[in-house]
């Protein structure tokens, strides 16, 4: 019975440890993000929470989901990002992220995706070789006589 509460006694230590060393090390890591981009803390922690309500309202809308639209914040202004399939989606997410509380302003980098692509991205496909055309580039052409 003693051997064991003191198990206890030192797995619960121990945890403590390693529960205040992950919280310490994330305050550490936020501080020195904030510190770079020349903000507090709590500025640094607002922006991450407005884009957080960004990107949830974002993915709870009614009508569309958006997951390729990526938001980042600073001091209230939202920048969206990524690609959505049509010029509706992207009046949409604009107007999600207005309506979300700590968002003054939205700056819209929206790219619409590209309908019906092709492999290669061209407009035409793979170009066209000429019908007698070598596989090789190297190698002699022989022409029929």
């Amino acid at each position: 019975m003693f051997m064991n509460k003191k198990n206890s006694f030192l797995v619960a230590g121990l945890s403590a440890v390693v529960i205040i060393g992950a919280l310490t090390g994330c305050a550490i890591s936020e501080g020195k993000k904030a510190r770079e981009t020349g903000r507090t803390m709590d500025q640094y922690r607002n922006d991450k929470i407005v884009s957080a309500r960004v990107s949830e309202a974002l993915q709870e809308a009614q009508v569309y989901k958006f997951p390729d639209v990526h938001v980042e914040a600073y001091d209230g202004t939202v920048q969206l990002s990524g690609f959505v399939p049509t010029e509706a989606q992207k009046r949409e997410a604009e107007q999600i992220a207005r309506n979300t509380p700590g968002v003054t302003r939205v700056i819209d980098n929206l790219a619409l995706v590209p309908q019906n692509p092709t492999p290669t991205g061209r407009e035409q496909g793979y170009q066209n070789t000429p019908p007698n055309a070598p596989a090789n580039p190297n190698a002699p052409v022989v022409q029929p006589r």
